[in-house]
């Protein structure tokens, strides 16, 4: 899953955005996005703070033998921009990165990639790039690359092994860290705030990778023999 989070400020008050607001009678809100469309910027706004979460990539598919693991989608980037100049009245473009599915099929065994997430205001484009899906068993398993953002990246996927089990996804990257590294079978941990940990993987003989369901970014598990690959 996939987000991006808009934060209103008041006129200029960008440091100890809080306490400003509540000094000049200001309620600061929030707007958040998780399809793509526009933002029309208030009347009296100046200055948002803005902060997007980039997909997470899907999991491989399995091999041929008992517990024969795919790799992990890698997680998902973030990034963070805290004065962004808008202009009341005008339109801004925002769009959302779209989840990596899991591979369900030898025949395309690795997991799609995670889209990436981009907001532009006139000159400034914030953008929290998608985790890379997860490789089949068949074309080595390799765990999918983190998604790269301004602010943290996120954890790759872990690496699917030999008749022992699938890799977890990636965590997503967050306002806290960079998201965890997957590993056989267990999904990396999630960034703070509102980024998702990946999806575990297995090391049943035959099952499938778990998808990251919770929050946003996190990539999809592997799974093992002649099975899915989790969502990001």
């Amino acid at each position: 899953m996939k987000k991006l989070l808009f934060k209103k400020v008041a006129k200029n008050c960008i440091l100890l955005i809080a306490l400003l607001l509540s000094s000049f009678g200001y309620a600061q809100t929030q707007r958040i996005y998780t399809t793509s469309g526009s933002f029309v910027a208030p009347a009296g706004v100046l200055t948002i703070q803005v902060e997007t979460y980039g997909a997470g990539g899907g999991g491989g598919f399995g091999g041929t033998s008992n517990r024969d693991g795919g790799g992990g989608g890698g997680g998902g980037g973030y990034s963070k921009n805290t004065t962004v100049s808008v202009t009341a009245g005008t339109i801004y473009t925002v769009t959302i990165g779209a989840l990596g599915n899991g591979a369900t099929s030898g025949a395309s065994p690795n997991g799609g990639n995670g889209g990436n997430t981009t907001a532009i205001f006139g000159g400034t484009t914030i953008t929290a790039n998608g985790g890379i899906g997860g490789f089949g068993y068949t074309n080595g398993g390799a765990g999918g690359t983190s998604g790269v953002g301004s602010t943290f990246n996120g954890g790759a996927g872990g690496a699917g092994l030999n008749g022992i089990g699938s890799g977890g996804g990636g965590g997503a990257a967050g306002p806290s860290s960079n998201g965890g590294i997957g590993s056989v079978p267990t999904g990396g941990t999630a960034g703070g705030g509102t980024s998702g940990a990946g999806g575990n993987g297995t090391t049943s003989v035959s099952g499938s990778g778990s998808s990251s369901l919770i929050n946003y970014g996190g990539g999809g598990g592997g799974g093992t023999k002649n099975a899915v690959g989790g969502n990001g």
